[in-house]
């Protein structure tokens, strides 16, 4: 396999703001690439619209096998392709015809699935160029896939044929989830696929009309007609509808414990301005769970609580580059091990600084003034 500058990963591999059991990429955050090297996160770019298209990631030559030569242990392990190398094809994803299990009466129409057939793009290794039709395959952590006839030269066609399971779900409310069976208890009387009632799914189509949200985050706030309500007035206050979608999905139904939106000490509008605090630089993401927290239990205003507390990112950049400063002279070994060529260190030190700032530094500035003082 090919290892270059520029790989491909699994969008679902990478959260800008991670949920508690969520351990793949993150910012900051070191992972294996499956048969390659341990990489860490260090910046990443957005489009116009807000949504991150690209990563921009450190890798440690030391590693190559997932293994680190200091023995430092990570959580999560990606598949992944080489941009390069990696060859287009047509992936087509099937899941059951109807949302009930036993389809039927005058309005049988609104009970088939929408999504029954998917069709998406998606890249793969080039060794299987040339392969003959029917040929099966797995493909890492995304189910097992079969050769379709319409695959000719220059188009390669899968189908999915069964699906896996993944370890990590985003958290759905209670009601949207089928049943766990028991150790030693009887199967669940529903089956293990998920059923999708037709108002959840005529409330998901709405969302996605009007925000352009992807259907798998569209389905989990279509749940609970309570939390799209919700959903819509954050994103009156913060016009970024992914960004509200990802922190409700992610973050807030962690908080809530159990409980519903409709019992929060604040509405909508204030998670929302929540939301444009991250968002707009003021609150790491870490910051922002905080302040969520506090939130949660006491309601408020989200920047009276940011003064409060003194939460505030650290984004002044005399200020920063003065305490990087003093970082660098406090670590003179790792300075002169990291300007002798082993700049995996870099890592060390943005946590250092984020160390000497409780957290508050903004990472990508303080990673761009440790480059600059480490270059002198």
């Amino acid at each position: 396999m090919r290892f270059s500058k520029r790989i491909y990963i699994e969008r679902e591999d990478f959260m800008e703001v991670p949920s508690k059991k969520f351990y793949r990429l993150a910012p900051g955050r070191e992972v294996r690439l499956r048969y390659a090297y341990l990489v860490r996160c260090t910046g990443m770019d957005r489009d116009d619209t807000g949504d991150v298209v690209r990563l921009h990631c450190t890798y440690d030559p030391d590693s190559r096998g997932g293994n680190a030569s200091d023995g430092r242990k990570v959580k999560s392990t990606l598949h992944w392709v080489d941009a390069e190398s990696s060859l287009s094809a047509e992936i087509r994803l099937y899941a059951p015809l109807f949302l009930v299990e036993r389809p039927g009466g005058e309005d049988w129409p609104t009970q088939i699935n929408p999504d029954a057939r998917v069709i998406a793009r998606g890249r793969i290794e080039a060794s299987v160029a040339g392969e003959a039709v029917g040929t099966r395959y797995q493909f890492e952590r995304k189910g097992y896939f079969v050769s379709d006839p319409d695959t000719s030269e220059g188009r390669l066609v899968y189908n999915r044929t069964v699906s896996l399971r993944d370890a990590f779900r985003a958290r759905e409310p209670a009601a949207a989830r089928p049943a766990r069976r028991k150790s030693g208890g009887s199967p669940p009387a529903q089956p293990s696929t998920r059923v999708i009632d037709a108002q959840t799914a005529a409330r998901a189509d709405d969302i996605e009309t009007r925000h352009g949200l992807g259907r798998a985050d569209a389905l989990v706030l279509a749940a609970d007609p309570a939390v799209v309500a919700f959903y819509d007035r954050a994103v009156d206050a913060h016009p970024s509808p992914k960004s509200v979608a990802n922190w409700i999905n992610n973050v807030l139904v962690a908080e809530l414990k159990g409980s519903t939106v409709d019992a929060l000490p604040f509405d909508g509008a204030t998670f929302g301005a929540l939301v444009a605090l991250v968002d707009g630089g003021t609150l790491s993401g870490s910051a922002g769970k905080e302040v969520l927290t506090e939130l949660v239990r006491d309601g408020g205003v989200p920047a009276d609580i940011v003064d409060q507390r003194g939460l505030a990112q650290v984004s002044d950049e005399s200020h920063l580059a003065a305490i990087i400063t003093d970082v660098l002279a406090d670590n003179p070994d790792n300075v002169d091990r990291y300007r002798g060529g082993n700049q995996r260190l870099l890592g060390f030190f943005v946590g250092q600084v984020m160390k000497a700032t409780q957290g508050r530094a903004n990472p990508k500035l303080a990673q761009q003034i440790l480059r600059e003082q480490l270059a002198e």
